[in-house]
């Protein structure tokens, strides 16, 4: 392996809210930012025209951000700024929606009714059984669970563009006082699953001496998965709430809304059950997978697994109609029968398979179109086991023909534990490089200090890559 060391253009951004150490001295000699860069397969110039840009900080007070290019000559520069240190993550809007799940173990001091979510539609269930129960003894009972409801009870909560709906809250709040809240009532009502005549629940309670609930458990077989799938697009909250048994077949949706389909409402102001919306109907045999906000908001990205194929179905944000709708996989791709997952940029997403198969897919500006396929690198045997803790992928950028990916990780441990960042280039061929990228900023004090103390990436947007030209 070759190694070289490279020195990096750095623009020190210090954030200060409040040093919460007393004694941090910043030696001018720590303004040449060091690179070492260890190429471990491929050839370094299949990256010319990446540019790196590194975030970092040290106790979420100061923060570093490190630039390296491939084809600058290297030079280094440092500012210092008051000013906060921004951390916080967005919210992501959504619609949390949830039922069926009939399994749970709970201990400690117990008492019913239970307004945690877990406890949704088993409330009545177990104070029947606590009734039962003789203090300092358990009591085991198999019910049926129609004695009890006649549909799955569901918990609604919503988290939208301007402000969140909390399920749990409704538990202590008068409607009346609180009518913004109703639409999580109307929501979970509108959903109705009927409840199998033979679903039977095996509910425990056990009682301390003095008669007070020391431990539940609940276990059910047979129980429908019911959960929402959701994201924004244009104005919109859009949803598909699916609800399968445990043998994969689609619950009966008759007395649903509008049955089996995309669903959406309003992403801003007040919300009534008269404003939901069934957009696009869909077959039983549609399973959705993910569902995701194109860069921008004017699209919807939807995966489904249909009739034993994976399709990304491009819908419209104002309508919620079809605009494409792609084959994810050529027949018989060794990675065609799992889908792992997406990642989805302004021009361009990624889509992962089994056995480590990716596909990169371009957006045209018409729709998108087959660019890349590969099969991602190996860091159980890549660097000579030395990547093993290889485990966020941080930032990816492609310019039509390579896709760069960058993944932080760690090695060693206790005050030996350091970052370093590998960097990996696909092109048509496979790998076309890959390399390890260690730096000094691992240590902002001088001496051996616990990694908590050291510098470390930021938790979001930790890494951007930008190719600043196209593969000659």
């Amino acid at each position: 392996m070759k190694k070289s060391l490279i020195a990096m253009v750095v623009l020190l951004a210090v954030a200060v809210t409040s040093l919460g150490v007393s004694s941090l001295a910043l030696d001018r000699s720590g303004e040449q930012v060091e690179i070492r860069e260890t190429t471990l397969m491929g050839d370094r110039s299949a990256a010319q025209g990446l540019n790196l840009r590194m975030n970092l900080h040290f106790n979420e007070h100061l923060r570093w951000t490190t630039e390296l290019s491939s084809d600058k000559k290297p030079e280094t520069a440092m500012r210092f700024s008051w000013s906060g240190l921004p951390n916080a993550f967005p919210a992501s809007e959504q619609v949390l929606l949830y039922g069926g799940d009939m399994n749970l173990s709970s201990s400690g001091s117990l008492s019913l009714p239970d307004g945690d979510m877990e406890f949704v539609g088993l409330n009545e269930l177990l104070m029947d059984v606590a009734d039962r129960t003789q203090a300092g003894g358990t009591n085991v009972e198999t019910l049926r669970y129609r004695d009890y409801y006649s549909f799955y009870p569901l918990s609604v909560s919503l988290l939208r563009r301007d402000g969140y709906l909390d399920w749990h809250e409704l538990q202590y709040m008068d409607l009346a006082e609180n009518p913004h809240y109703q639409i999580l009532t109307d929501l979970a009502q509108a959903f109705q699953f009927p409840v199998e005549e033979d679903h039977l629940v095996k509910a425990s309670v056990t009682k301390h001496e003095t008669g007070e609930i020391s431990s539940l458990d609940v276990r059910s077989e047979h129980t429908p998965n019911i959960a929402a799938l959701s994201a924004p697009a244009d104005q919109y909250l859009y949803f598909v709430v699916s609800a399968y048994t445990e043998e994969g077949e689609l619950v009966d949706y008759s007395r649903t809304p509008g049955g089996y389909g995309l669903y959406r409402l309003p992403r801003e102001g007040d919300l009534s059950i008269g404003q939901l919306e069934m957009v696009l109907p869909l077959e039983p045999g549609e399973n959705v997978l993910e569902m995701t906000e194109k860069p921008g908001g004017e699209d919807l990205l939807m995966v489904e697994h249909r009739d034993g194929a994976y399709l990304l179905r491009v819908l419209d944000g104002a309508t919620g109609q079809e605009k494409q709708s792609l084959p994810l996989w050529e027949v018989g791709d060794p990675g065609s029968s799992s889908y792992f997952g997406q990642a989805v940029y302004d021009d361009f997403l990624v889509i992962y398979g089994e056995k480590n198969r990716f596909h990169v897919f371009q957006d045209t500006g018409s729709g998108y179109i087959p660019a890349l396929s590969g099969t991602l690198a190996d860091f159980t045997t890549l660097g000579g086991g030395e990547l093993e803790r290889v485990n966020r992928m941080d930032a990816q950028v492609f310019d039509g023909t390579r896709l760069a990916e960058v993944y932080g990780t760690h090695y060693g441990d206790g005050q030996n534990r350091m970052l370093r960042l590998v960097l990996v280039v696909y092109d048509a061929d496979g790998i076309a490089y890959a390399g390890v990228l260690d730096n000094s900023m691992d240590l902002c004090i001088s001496g051996h200090v616990e990694w908590r103390d050291k510098c470390q990436l930021l938790e979001r947007n930790a890494i951007q890559l930008e190719w600043t030209h196209t593969a000659p």
